[in-house]
């Protein structure tokens, strides 16, 4: 039995009730860390949210039941950052930076919040930079659009 199962009590094989319900239970506790001022859950469920559903990357469980969806994305990811969560605010940041799917392009908030993720501190130190110096290289690159 895998540690999944034994929480949510159920096999790996799961109808789409059971990973509603799994993903319900993953929202709810979430919130309720949101609470506590805790944004890792949140910003674990906004990461996984935006990753592309594909049959060459496997999900970890119990974030498998999320499937690729940019508002949910954002929605997580915006809740992280309430609670200063610098590597979701360098998810959001570089997505403002692009534009696109999650989001619309606003440079100039992604910055700001790129720049904040670096004065938090990321894990790993260095990718709020990394983030940054990408950012800026596209910038120049493409233009000032």
């Amino acid at each position: 039995m895998t540690w999944t199962s034994k929480i949510f009590g159920k096999s790996k094989q799961s109808s789409f009730a059971d990973q509603q319900s799994k993903l319900e239970v993953l929202e709810k506790k979430a919130d309720e860390a949101l609470l506590r001022g805790d944004g890792e859950l949140a910003f674990l469920l906004g990461n996984t949210f935006n990753d592309v559903d594909d049959p060459k990357y496997i999900k970890n469980p119990p974030y498998d039941v999320c499937k690729h969806n940019t508002a949910k994305a954002k929605y997580w990811l915006e809740k992280a950052v309430s609670c200063n969560h610098p590597d979701a605010m360098v998810v959001l940041g570089v997505a403002y930076c692009e534009g696109g799917g999650m989001v619309a392009k606003d440079f100039k908030y992604g910055v700001e919040l790129l720049k904040k993720a670096k004065s938090i501190g990321t894990n790993p130190p260095e990718m709020a930079n990394m983030a940054i110096m990408s950012v800026a290289g596209n910038f120049f690159k493409n233009g000032f659009a």
